[in-house]
């Protein structure tokens, strides 16, 4: 499993997760998270890399 935290501003925005194990094709993994925390309990195996999408589509840095 891959735990991921974060912190929303105003707390309990909502975001979705986004995955990728190459940088080519990103899956969206989760929506809506608002807890700012996700666990992937499957993540690839060789790793993955994760990033997180406010509302807006915009990654937060």
């Amino acid at each position: 499993m891959a735990s991921l935290n974060w912190t929303t501003s105003p707390a309990g925005t909502a975001c979705d997760v986004h995955r990728t194990s190459d940088f080519a094709v990103w899956t969206q993994v989760a929506t809506a998270v608002t807890s700012g925390t996700y666990t992937d309990p499957a993540p690839p195996a060789g790793g993955a890399f994760y990033v997180i999408v406010a509302p807006s589509g915009t990654p937060f840095p």
